[in-house]
């Protein structure tokens, strides 16, 4: 995984400009994020029989804590497992009805960390285009 995402959020902080912004949100669509699971199984067959995501409490609703590298997770909790997701996924995660997701939480606690709002993350959807 390439963490230009993590670089394009700490040169987004440092900058606002309009080529930040557009650096920001081009990797944003294009690279993968690392989402952290819980899972739980039958302990008899092994089957999986449920499955949930963490998130984070904030004061305007709950967050999908998303990361942009393995290390990344590990800096926040070692040994927890992942998916290995894109853009549209995550959106789909937070637009789930009765998932009451205000947003996303990219790299928790690190350096790079950005919350970003349910609003945007669809406004950037609504804009990507498909290729065909």
């Amino acid at each position: 995984m390439s963490k230009a995402l993590a670089e394009s959020i700490l040169r987004l902080k440092g900058d606002s400009s309009e080529n930040n912004k557009m650096e920001f949100v081009s990797k944003l669509i294009s690279d993968k994020f690392f989402v952290p699971v819980v899972v739980e199984a039958d302990r008899q067959t092994h089957n999986i029989t449920k499955m949930g995501y963490y998130s984070i409490a904030a004061e305007n609703g709950s967050f999908l804590l998303v990361f942009t590298s393995v290390e990344a997770i590990g800096a926040w909790r070692k040994d927890v497992q992942f998916l290995e997701l894109g853009y549209n996924d995550i959106c789909g995660i937070v637009n789930v009805e009765g998932a009451e997701y205000a947003g996303v939480l990219i790299d928790h606690g690190g350096n790079n960390s950005m919350a970003l709002k349910k609003d945007f993350l669809d406004k950037v959807k609504s804009h990507i285009k498909v290729k065909k």
